[in-house]
């Protein structure tokens, strides 16, 4: 955890310094630091090579591991939304960093023939990127890291039509981390579009639970939009 906690803590460092620093020089500021921003995900799990059967009270979820870790399953991606409010803060009229808060679902499914594993997760994002915006152009590139709080975690199980939902939250991690890159092109109406990855770093499970590992993926397309300053507009 501690591990995790450190850029973190530079990159905040990062934004109260430049919030200083544009209180001093306002002409280099962005005037329009709030938006909104939802998108359309396709989410998947990494998954490790390594197999081993978890604790004996994991119950169901031990049964559909045994199952899934056998030849013929293909373990797929689902679809999901992302949605919520950001918040940049310049350091350069061409570079800034973006913060906020996004509610984000995530998951994967895993399929045999008589057997479906669909595991439905959803957290608060918490992306803290360094954006460049070219100049004179609507292109923009971005990254850095995004931590994620779990709130929920569900897997549905369907044995031959026999359907089961397990609560997985006591079994996951309640922080997640990632890497986030991107490009966006902005409108001159507030609108914009983004195209975003993010890579998990984490194993989403306890480190203590059999040994299993997933690993969150997500492919982002979104729209955002900026709220304009009222004083720049007049």
């Amino acid at each position: 955890m501690k591990k995790l906690l450190k850029p973190l803590l530079i990159l905040f460092t990062a934004i109260i310094l430049s919030s200083c620093a544009c209180m001093q020089n306002p002409d280099t500021c962005d005037n329009d630091p709030l938006f909104i921003a939802w998108s359309g995900s396709y989410n998947r799990h990494a998954e490790s090579s390594d197999y081993t059967q978890p604790n004996e009270d994991a119950g169901i979820l031990k049964s559909a591991k045994s199952t899934t870790a056998g030849s013929g399953s293909d373990r797929s991606g689902v679809p999901g939304i992302r949605a919520g409010i950001g918040y940049k803060v310049p350091l350069s009229p061409n570079f800034n960093l973006e913060t906020g808060a996004f509610y984000a679902m995530k998951g994967s499914k895993l399929s045999d023939t008589n057997f479906e594993d669909q595991i439905k997760l959803s957290y608060i994002d918490i992306p803290l990127l360094a954006k460049y915006t070219f100049t004179e152009s609507p292109f923009s590139i971005y990254g850095g890291l995004q931590p994620s709080v779990l709130l929920s975690g569900k897997q549905k199980l369907d044995f031959n039509g026999t359907k089961t939902t397990v609560d997985l939250k006591e079994n996951l991690n309640k922080l997640d981390l990632a890497a986030s890159l991107g490009v966006g092109y902005a409108f001159d109406n507030g609108f914009g579009i983004d195209l975003a990855y993010d890579l998990g770093l984490k194993n989403i499970y306890k480190d203590n639970y059999g040994g299993y590992e997933l690993k969150n993926r997500s492919i982002r397309l979104g729209v955002r939009y900026t709220f304009k300053n009222k004083k720049q507009s007049n």
